[in-house]
């Protein structure tokens, strides 16, 4: 009989503790708690670089560090988050792509809601807000610039006429800025990329003419393809302007 009773109040210990660790784990289920995420790897990356990264696992796992956020999916697998309000995105505009002022200065005009709203809070451009602090002024002088298609150099004193006036007036403050050079690991054979002032063809993810070596670049290969690729740079826009010239009336 004692024996009996040992063993129920063993089950009635057991099934407790089975209905506490259940009930631990539906909270710690819930989606509003802070989750940490681990990975487990058997030597440290060779660089943090993914683009060049010849192991697969380091690539998996710095792209996803860098260029998203971990979550989960459906079968608790890491997973890049995707944003919930892309309201506080700072990609929701137009970005600047072609080799004109007006790339930039045009998404700051009091009609283009869809950037106002996002750097400057207002969508309507007949706020009073817009008339009181003169940005219909800013308007004037964007649409004045604008008009000149004859003389470039006249062009381009009216646009910074306009960008003048949106700095001078603290309307809009840059929010990034270059810290200048740094030092870079690479394996990537220098300047056999594209190159371009404006646009995307010219950022670190376009991989066209990418060539790769085997060892870290070094200072001396670096300055020896500068040197190279500033003598064919400049033959090839000596190149392009005299067949420019044929092209123009």
């Amino acid at each position: 009989m004692k024996k009996n009773r040992v063993f129920a109040t063993a089950g009635l210990v057991l099934l407790a503790a089975g209905v506490l660790a259940a009930c631990s784990s539906s909270k710690s289920s819930d989606s509003s708690a802070p989750k940490a995420y681990g990975y487990v790897y058997t030597a440290d990356p060779e660089t943090l670089d993914y683009l060049i990264s010849s192991k697969n696992s380091t690539t998996v796992v710095t792209s996803n560090g860098i260029d998203g956020l971990f979550t989960n999916d459906n079968y608790g697998n890491l997973a890049p988050a995707v944003a919930e309000d892309w309201e506080v995105s700072g990609g929701v505009s137009w970005g600047p792509d072609y080799q004109d002022p007006s790339t930039y200065l045009d998404i700051l005009k009091t009609t283009s809601s869809e950037t106002t709203k996002t750097y400057l809070g207002f969508d309507n451009p007949n706020s009073p807000s817009v008339v009181q602090v003169g940005l219909k002024e800013y308007d004037k002088l964007v649409d004045e610039a604008a008009k000149e298609t004859s003389d470039l150099n006249v062009r381009y004193e009216k646009y910074a006429a306009a960008q003048a006036w949106l700095t001078d007036s603290s309307l809009f403050i840059p929010a990034m800025a270059s810290s200048g050079a740094a030092p870079v690991l690479s394996r990537i054979v220098p300047f056999t990329g594209a190159s371009a002032q404006t646009g995307s063809k010219g950022s670190d993810v376009y991989f066209k003419y990418l060539k790769l070596q085997d060892k870290v670049v070094t200072k001396e290969e670096y300055e020896k393809a500068r040197e190279k690729w500033l003598k064919e740079k400049a033959e090839s826009n000596e190149k392009a302007q005299k067949e420019l010239a044929s092209h123009v009336k």
